[in-house]
């Protein structure tokens, strides 16, 4: 599995999970928790929207890649209580939810967790720096052939 989490690294989630502040956030900021996640309000959040959530495990768990089925269904109910709770806090016009792996990915914290993001329309948080482009149906079944023979690999 690969990491990019250093060997001496202070994870600010487990911190708070713990009942520590951190220099960002503390456990006053949650406010959700069961026995296998933990919702929180986030100490960063995205331009121009407001009241970023951060769901994560409540065990210490890097990334998507190292997560078990128990745990990755955990994240994803728990995102969507928290998707819902959000539309009726906030009034917002829906809801985007984000998990980043890697630096590559846009991750920058060793804990596995998913940003669940109330939206507006016209907020601009879609604006991209890609250049999107339609793919040729030959390009995509390549794309087919590939994944379906890296799945069967896997024995998935």
């Amino acid at each position: 599995m690969r990491s990019h989490e250093p060997a001496d690294y202070q994870c600010p989630v487990c911190v708070v999970i713990a009942g520590g502040d951190t220099e960002i956030s503390g456990p006053d900021n949650i406010v959700y928790r069961d026995a296998h996640t933990i919702a929180m309000v986030a100490p960063h959040w995205p331009n121009p929207t407001t009241g970023n959530l951060l769901v994560a495990p409540t065990s210490h768990i890097e990334n998507l890649y190292a997560a078990d089925d128990q745990t990755t269904a955990a994240l994803a109910i728990t995102c969507r209580l928290m998707a819902t709770t959000l539309l009726d806090a906030t009034n917002c016009e829906g809801v985007s939810i984000r998990q980043n792996n890697e630096p590559s990915g846009g991750q920058s914290m060793w804990h596995l967790h998913t940003h669940v993001i109330p939206r507006w329309d016209g907020d601009g948080l879609d604006r991209s720096t890609l250049d999107m482009h339609l793919v040729t149906p030959t390009s995509q079944r390549s794309h087919v052939e590939l994944i379906r023979a890296t799945l069967a690999r896997n024995d998935v």
